[in-house]
């Protein structure tokens, strides 16, 4: 994660921009926990309709570097770098599911009638779907979901308690104490 950048946003040819995740970098020089309660996210966020005819993508997972010779996470605790669910074609405010704390993809929007394309499924452990778009002369596009985005973590060789609550799995590397 060198340089460490946020996500990829997604853009409609009305020139609406959606944006992505973001970054951060948490360093510590002795140690860093995350508690039962602990959510660390650079999550994307879900697209939307943004005019008649076609609808946003999700925004793609951020980046998150983690650094301490130990890192202890309690496995109720999640870390995610996400992407969001694709927005639908309806003209009904449909807006796709935000990246999520799960291993579960974002759901995209569903649209209710036939002509309407719904939105694909963000990435999570998986890859991202695309929307689905109809055929006819009022064809919709739904938009795609966002990619996941990256995690990377460094610690000192096996002071890593689990990668069980991550999504997508971190980039694992070692660092020395100081």
């Amino acid at each position: 994660l060198v340089p460490l950048v946020g996500g990829c946003g997604s853009k409609v040819s009305s020139g609406q921009v959606h944006r992505g995740g973001g970054a951060l970098q948490l360093t510590s020089r002795s140690q860093i926990i995350f508690s039962s309660t602990g959510k660390l996210g650079a999550l994307g966020p879900g697209g939307n309709d943004a005019n008649a005819d076609v609808a946003t993508g999700g925004g793609s997972g951020g980046g998150l570097l983690l650094e301490a010779p130990v890192i202890r996470i309690d496995l109720s605790a999640f870390i995610s770098a996400n992407g969001g669910g694709g927005g639908g074609a309806c003209g009904l405010n449909s807006i796709g599911q935000n990246g999520l704390f799960s291993t579960s993809p974002a759901l995209g929007a569903s649209c209710p009638k036939a002509i309407d394309g719904d939105g694909g499924q963000g990435a999570a452990l998986g890859n991202a779907t695309a929307g689905s778009t109809t055929t006819g002369t009022t064809s919709r596009g739904g938009g795609g979901g966002g990619g996941k985005g990256r995690i990377r973590v460094n610690v000192a060789k096996g002071s890593l308690d689990s990668i069980r609550p991550f999504s997508p799995k971190p980039s694992i590397g070692t660092i020395e104490k100081r």
